[in-house]
């Protein structure tokens, strides 16, 4: 298995419709509006994480900048965003996760995703944790951090959704 990490702005075609494909697996939206979204909610430095074996696409995430504001400091993290597998239950998901915390990892960086419930105990499995909802307007979707064990009461989420 391969890890490749391009910067949204080096992205082509091919591997845009080869992200699409694989985004389709986990949410019901036509080519058009995935590629839609991808261009208005991904910014020229974010990151797409990509899982390849034998050169097929199998699992996909994106790396988003942003900030949570917490009092009058914007601490910075990356937003971890649109986890998906082309095959469900293989591993390939934990495999693109641990991956990810390496990079967070060797870079110094916090990372920052929202999920569902279902999912909470997976991201837990690969060091997420859980902390109370940042994300605007929803209290069914869950906040988890990485690499930041500090107090996160006074957070909030005010940047762009991922």
């Amino acid at each position: 298995m391969e890890i490749k990490v391009i910067r949204n702005n080096d992205i082509d075609e091919k591997v845009l419709l080869d992200i699409v494909k694989i985004k389709q697996e986990s949410w019901d939206y036509s080519t058009q509006q995935h590629l839609k979204w991808m261009s208005e909610n991904l910014m020229e430095n974010d990151l797409h994480l990509m899982l390849f074996q034998n050169d097929e696409l199998i699992a996909y995430l994106n790396l988003v900048e942003v900030y949570i504001d917490e009092k009058s400091t914007k601490i910075p993290f990356w937003g971890v965003g649109n986890v998906c597998s082309k095959y469900k239950g293989r591993g390939d998901g934990k495999i693109i996760m641990n991956e990810v915390n390496s990079y967070l990892n060797k870079n110094s960086l916090k990372g920052v995703l929202f999920c569902k419930e279902k999912l909470v105990d997976f991201y837990k499995k690969v060091d997420w944790r859980l902390i109370d909802n940042l994300y605007p307007g929803n209290n069914d979707i869950y906040t988890m951090l990485y690499n930041y064990d500090g107090v996160t009461s006074d957070f909030q989420y005010n940047d762009r959704l991922f």
